[in-house]
């Protein structure tokens, strides 16, 4: 599967994010110095969805000079949101997607255990109810979103994403 970064899959990042100051540390501590009051925090929102529907996946924030910003993982909204403070350059926002491991025979399977089968079909299952699997690997579905039981553990089938960036983003300064 090509990754490709559009709003029917993939991450879909604001563009109007914003700069917060923080609040004067001369408020906060009247001992502090007026100087010290230009601390800053930026913040950038987004959503991730997969063939427009909302979903949960690590999302990584790095700067345009390659310095990490921060690690987030998207709610069951497919909401994310970064803050961080001391750098206002440009930022991209990157999707990455657990890929899991191979099935195997008669293994256990815990909640939250992606797995995908032998011959690689860009479909993953995340384990939502944990159990033994089968001897034989399993006849595998598509469909994001839909359970199965195999052996005596369920599992839901989401499809496999490649990582995808959206970027760069400029957070908008507000001057206070």
């Amino acid at each position: 599967m090509t990754a490709y970064l559009y709003p029917l899959k993939g991450i879909q990042a604001d563009s109007d994010a914003s700069l917060y100051p923080f609040p004067p540390w001369n408020l906060v501590n009247s001992d502090v110095p007026d100087w010290a009051n230009t601390s800053s925090r930026y913040l950038i929102h987004g959503t991730v969805t997969i063939d427009g529907e909302p979903s949960t996946r690590d999302i990584v924030l790095i700067s345009s000079t390659t310095e990490l910003l921060g690690e987030a993982t998207s709610t069951t909204d497919g909401i994310f949101d970064f803050i961080w403070t001391d750098n206002s350059a440009p930022v991209i926002a990157i999707m990455l997607d657990d890929l899991g491991t191979e099935w195997a025979p008669d293994a256990i399977y815990q909640q939250g255990t992606v797995i995908y089968p032998r011959a690689w079909s860009g479909w993953q299952y995340e384990c939502v109810s944990g159990g033994t699997g089968p001897t034989d690997e399993p006849i595998w579905w598509a469909g994001e979103g839909v359970t199965a039981i195999i052996g005596t553990a369920t599992f839901k089938a989401r499809q496999y994403i490649q990582a995808q960036a959206h970027g760069l983003i400029q957070p908008i300064v507000e001057e206070h």
